[in-house]
């Protein structure tokens, strides 16, 4: 049984194209922790269990008994596709913020250069 649980994990993470990478960080945890997880080197509990459940929006049943795949293969994976499209444009906004922050961070310093150069010339100027 034990050996079913862990191929149901994987085969329902590769479904839902899900990473090991993904499923630790929604556990909290580093990628080689997760990867003890899901191939049996760590005991597996009723809560880590519920939380791939979660994760991967998939029935606990079905992990652990083993359930007809086919039925859900193609349940959620145009969900899945959606929460992953919404995922790459959120990247991509996040990395847009990023580049106009440094933007901003760049024309700060310009005006604080040009500032503190007009400072010096008004102070030389009124000696």
């Amino acid at each position: 049984m034990r050996e079913e649980y862990l191929k149901n994990i994987k085969h329902y993470r590769k479904v839902f194209k899900v990473s090991q990478e993904y499923m630790a960080e929604k556990f909290g945890i580093d990628l080689t922790s997760y990867n003890r997880i899901e191939n049996g080197r760590v005991q597996m509990t009723v809560k880590k269990l519920y939380q791939i459940s979660e994760i991967l929006n998939v029935p606990v049943e079905y992990l652990v008994a083993g359930e007809k795949k086919e039925h859900i293969d193609e349940r959620d994976c145009s969900e899945c596709k959606t929460n992953r499209e919404l995922i790459k444009i959120l990247i991509g906004t996040i990395n847009q913020l990023k580049e106009d922050a440094e933007k901003c961070k760049e024309e700060i310093k310009k005006t604080q250069t040009q500032t503190q150069t007009q400072t010096q010339t008004q102070t030389r100027f009124n000696k």
